[in-house]
């Protein structure tokens, strides 16, 4: 229909045509419509809360597919500087014990909305080293894949794990440990569907 448009509201101002683009810089509401010869229908509404920018930490995890001796981290900013010396950086060997896997950790401070991080993992010298990580602003999980792009490896940004072990289809034994419900309750035969822990650690069968 040539004659409709969308149109939008912010608070109690006037209506307006709708931009390709808005920036939303205070807490306001926000309403969309679509404007029909004049008559404003499908009203959406939404309220926006903007949060001040907190300094924070982000921290670094990589987990590595290769089997390299030592990983290091190159970190720099969004300046250029440096934060782990000349290239190749510097062999991280803190770990910690996220999901079922260990990873490589390195934690980084973020002191302003526009600051970022940016990082190549390499070992030994420099070589082989992977693709460039760019723009990390919170904390990120990857994993170093054995392919390639020319020279470089690849990295793929992954969802922080759960920490919950998928079963398909299958029954969690008991061999290894008692097994427990979410209701403390010892399970001897946990093969319907449902989280369970055994060991500290959450499975869930499905």
């Amino acid at each position: 229909n040539n004659s409709a448009k969308l149109v939008y509201q912010l608070d109690d101002g006037d209506w307006a045509d709708a931009p390709s683009t808005l920036t939303i810089t205070q807490d306001c509401t926000l309403r969309l419509a679509l404007s029909v010869n004049g008559e404003r229908i499908g009203i959406v509404e939404r309220r926006y809360t903007i949060t001040p920018f907190q300094p924070h930490t982000a921290t670094v995890y990589v987990r590595n597919e290769n089997t390299w001796n030592t990983t290091n981290f190159y970190l720099w900013d969004k300046n250029g500087t440096q934060l782990n010396g000349n290239w190749p950086g510097k062999a991280v060997t803190a770990t910690k014990e996220v999901g079922d896997y260990t990873w490589l950790c390195q934690t980084v401070n973020i002191t302003s909305k526009d600051y970022c991080v940016n990082a190549v993992f390499s070992t030994g010298s420099g070589t082989p080293q992977t693709v460039d990580v760019v723009n990390i602003t919170e904390d990120s999980y990857y994993v170093i894949k054995t392919s390639q792009t020319g020279t470089k490896y690849k990295v793929e940004k992954v969802d922080a794990p759960t920490g919950i072990k998928v079963i398909e289809n299958g029954q969690l034994t008991i061999d290894n440990g008692p097994v427990y419900n979410l209701q403390g309750q010892r399970v001897n035969t946990p093969h319907r569907r449902g989280v369970y822990i055994r060991n500290g650690k959450k499975y869930l069968i499905r």
